[in-house]
């Protein structure tokens, strides 16, 4: 889980909630998956797309 944090650049509290669900394995190159992000100045969580990359793929 750390690994996947690293490359793709989420923090892990955003990864601990996602599902294997949220993985979009066709968008882009090597797949997207949702977070849950923890939004700016107050305004609430919104999602975002993280990219998995080549090796974010394999670990999965």
């Amino acid at each position: 889980m750390g690994k996947i944090a690293d490359l793709s650049g989420v923090r892990a509290a955003e990864l601990c909630g996602a599902a294997l669900g949220d993985v979009h394995w066709v968008s882009g190159r090597w797949g997207r998956f949702v977070v849950q992000g923890k939004g700016a100045r107050g305004s609430g969580p919104r999602q975002r797309e993280a990219f998995l990359f080549e090796e974010g793929r394999e670990l999965l």
